[in-house]
């Protein structure tokens, strides 16, 4: 008969027992299934699974992670995300702790410009340009931040990178940083296009190596956005004061000085600076008990870089760089760069970069 193997019989289709979990529907042990009239029996449950089963229950009920006892007039920023598995609320202060050390540990160095080709306006026009591309490819935050990180890390090991092969390094730090943060990383095309083919696709290639190479393949460097979350959430920030503080944020790229600064004290004073424009008014008590408790910082530990950000965010409505600018006059960022609370005359601003 075609379609059956000689020498083997085909059993009838009536007589084929499928094991399978009895259906709620029937409770009996032997269900009857409508189409193919055959029967569908339950395996016996093994003891073994019982006991594995009841362990398990056990092991979830003991496993509860026991309540802690926050200091007074500190909010449960947590507890909100109770019922949600995917927030993991148990673990988030671990992690951010974790993020601390990793911050702590892979911190670079102040960079120190003197005695290479590149210059810190060399290096604000790159970040310009990077921030350019990252808006038209559309780009996270994470990716901007972490290209960043590679060149200034980059350029803290290598002191011998030169004016000529500058964009090549961005290019390459770019390469990098989409392939670890981005679902759909770019391409070698995406980059030959937005360079004007200045380079070929084997040298970019070749300092993305070299690259890889100088930082030991370190990528884990938490960013200042990663920490703004928690932070917002802790000062009860408003999406407009978020903004704010993004903003802020990424004007610091820009300053190169900024740059051996803690990503988690960048944050810190983003959202206090923001606090005080949302509330037209400086006052160092916006630095809730909530905050200092997630932050980890008292408002000493980065009252003495206010003034530093306050200045770049004034400069920047006068600067020739207007990558940032653009990108924050965009209402899918509440065009935040245009309003007149960042500007020179207005008093908070004035107030905080004494």
């Amino acid at each position: 008969m075609k379609g059956k193997a000689p020498g083997i019989s085909r059993p009838a289709l009536s007589t084929i027992h499928i094991n399978h979990r009895v259906s709620r529907k029937y409770p009996d042990n032997v269900v009857k299934h409508p189409n193919f009239k055959c029967t569908r029996r339950r395996t016996p449950c093994n003891g073994n699974a019982k006991k594995q089963r009841k362990l398990l229950k056990e092991t979830e009920i003991n496993e509860k992670t026991p309540e802690i006892e926050l200091p007074k007039g500190v909010d449960d920023i947590d507890s909100s995300h109770s019922k949600s598995q995917f927030h993991v609320y148990q673990y988030a202060r671990g992690i951010y702790l974790y993020l601390r050390y990793l911050e702590d540990k892979y911190c670079i160095q102040e960079i120190k410009l003197e005695g290479t080709e590149i210059t810190s306006k060399m290096r604000a026009i790159l970040i310009d340009w990077i921030c350019d591309v990252s808006c038209h490819f559309k780009l996270t935050q994470e990716t901007f931040h972490l290209t960043i990180h590679i060149i200034d890390k980059y350029m803290q090991i290598d002191r011998t990178t030169s004016r000529d092969n500058l964009q090549l390094v961005g290019l390459g730090a770019i390469f990098i940083a989409t392939k670890y943060e981005e679902v759909n990383p770019l391409e070698l095309n995406d980059l030959m296009f937005v360079s004007d083919s200045a380079y070929k696709s084997e040298q970019i290639l070749k300092m993305e190596e070299k690259i890889l190479q100088s930082i030991e393949f370190i990528l884990g460097q938490p960013s200042a956005i990663t920490f703004l979350r928690r932070f917002s959430k802790a000062a009860k920030a408003q999406q407009m004061q978020h903004t704010f503080s993004k903003y802020i944020i990424d004007l610091c790229l820009l300053d190169h000085t900024l740059s051996h600064i803690k990503p988690s004290v960048i944050a810190s004073a983003a959202i206090y600076i923001a606090s005080c424009i949302s509330n037209d008014e400086v006052n160092p008590e916006f630095w809730t008990p909530s905050l200092v408790y997630y932050s980890g910082y008292s408002y000493n530990d980065f009252e003495h870089i206010i003034s530093k950000l306050a200045q770049n965010i004034v400069q920047a409505n006068s600067s020739k760089l207007q990558a940032i600018q653009n990108k924050y006059a965009s209402a899918e960022l509440l065009s935040v760069s245009r309003m007149p609370c960042f500007r020179p005359e207005a008093g908070v601003i004035n107030e905080l970069c004494k």
